[in-house]
């Protein structure tokens, strides 16, 4: 079946003229069924372009799981080595394999679940306020499953004219390109005499690198080409990421995370749940407006009958919860 598949579409390759058509006929002919069995080559067609974004993706997971799992071990001191690295694996395997289960196969229009960024900045205000994790992701979990149960999610989401929706897109934006050049500039250690060079750098080359693919019409490729130009440039200097990780599986007992790794105490006392109920609200407040600024993003650039492909809110949510409720119940540290 695979192998007359292949054939199949080996011979509809051959009707495009390039292969910017063959990738637009893809998306137009896609027919999303959800809550039922989507297999790829039957239902879908995989293309060596699609490995970009799931790369890209990656990518940007592991560094933002990882900043969470940082910032709550800074919060409550855990010195335990590898916590952070431990938990990225963890939570990288969690969302994977919720990824392949819904997204992939069962619910196509649900969108990945990401990581709530917005949030990271307010871990240390959680401690202090008394937040355990745990209660603070069930919370999360719960919420979100009761809100997109009840289809409340679109109609938030409608709420926005289009102004408000480029407006949160823009701050968005200028958001990430702050956070991330003040993490790049304490990285490039700006108190050596090559760190100001060694930033100044990488962001020329990376701007560069972005333009020459905007000219070419190529800019999906501008993140593995970025981070090959990042890591050459850092090489030249002599700063390379260590890797001090062996490949292999996580540690998936959320007992043994939460009472050997976290080191933390009961979770569900009626204290602890009043404390974390107020940013457990917050965190859910937030979804509608990052998938508002992406869903502004899918709507302008997909043509009318390419509109099917823009996610569906009320299943992505779905899916972030349960995200959120399986990870933090297994020991991770990411609000998704």
């Amino acid at each position: 079946m695979v192998y007359w598949a292949k054939i199949r579409g080996l011979i509809a390759i051959s009707k495009f003229r390039n292969r910017e058509e063959l990738l637009t006929q893809d998306l137009a002919d896609w027919t999303p069924k959800s809550w039922s069995l989507n297999l790829p080559f039957r239902d879908y067609r995989l293309r060596a372009e699609d490995t970009i974004p799931a790369f890209a993706g990656a990518i940007g997971k592991v560094s933002l799981v990882a900043a969470f799992a940082l910032a709550w071990a800074d919060s409550y001191g855990i010195s335990g080595e590898g916590f952070v690295a431990e938990n990225v694996r963890l939570e990288m395997v969690v969302g994977s394999l919720l990824l392949l289960v819904f997204s992939a196969l069962f619910l196509p229009r649900a969108a990945p679940p990401g990581t709530l960024t917005p949030l990271i900045p307010m871990v240390p205000l959680m401690v202090a306020a008394g937040v355990h994790p745990l209660s603070l992701g069930i919370l999360i979990g719960l919420l979100g499953l009761a809100l997109s149960l009840s289809k409340a999610f679109p109609r938030i989401v409608a709420l926005n004219s289009s102004g408000t929706r480029g407006g949160i897109l823009v701050l968005f934006g200028l958001l990430g390109i702050f956070d991330s050049g003040a993490k790049l500039w304490v990285w490039s250690g700006p108190s050596g005499s090559s760190g100001p060079l060694l930033f100044a750098l990488i962001v020329i080359s990376g701007l560069a690198a972005y333009f020459v693919l905007l000219r070419l019409k190529k800019t999906w490729l501008s993140v593995p080409l970025c981070l090959l130009v990042a890591l050459a440039v850092s090489a030249f200097f002599g700063q390379l990421p260590d890797l001090v990780t062996q490949p292999g599986l996580p540690l998936i007992n959320g007992v043994s995370w939460w009472q050997d790794r976290w080191q933390l105490g009961p979770a569900f006392g009626l204290e602890t749940i009043l404390a974390a109920l107020p940013f457990a609200l917050l965190a859910v407040v937030m979804w509608p407006l990052d998938a508002t600024a992406i869903l502004t993003m899918h709507e302008r650039q997909y043509r009318p009958y390419e509109q099917k492909a823009t996610f569906d809110l009320n299943q992505t949510f779905l899916v972030v919860s349960l995200r959120n409720l399986v990870g933090i119940l297994l020991g991770g540290a990411q609000t998704a």
